[in-house]
């Protein structure tokens, strides 16, 4: 949705604003840091009051999230996504699936992506 929309570009101008964005680079040997930066953004965007980056240290850190997302690595091309939404909608706190385009790379596999609430 539109506000969604908003919502993510408000919380990366104040990564930005902030120095944090341009710490860090996407770099395999950086992938601890671009972890925490990830997890600081989502806390973020679910409404948690985090200053700065959160700390690796936190015993914590998990539960500002309030969502857990799965990786659907290959999706076969045959697999509609109703078949797919029908599936994954009986599970509790269902939120989303994303899709990628089928990709003529994988034979025309696509990837996902599927977000649930905590509970």
């Amino acid at each position: 949705t539109k506000e969604a929309i908003e919502k993510r570009l408000e919380v990366f101008m104040e990564l930005h604003t902030e120095g944090i964005i341009d710490q860090s680079r996407l770099e395999k040997k950086n992938s601890e840091k671009i972890e925490i930066l990830l997890d600081t953004f989502v806390a973020r965007l679910e409404g948690s009051d985090v200053v700065g980056l959160l700390d690796p240290e936190d015993q914590e850190r998990e539960s500002l999230c309030k969502t857990t997302s799965l990786q659907l690595r290959t999706i076969p091309p045959t697999l509609k996504r109703e078949e797919l939404l029908s599936l994954l909608t009986k599970y509790p706190g269902y939120l989303r699936l994303s899709l990628s385009d089928p990709s003529p790379e994988t034979r025309w596999k696509r990837r996902g992506l599927v977000t649930y609430k905590r509970e």
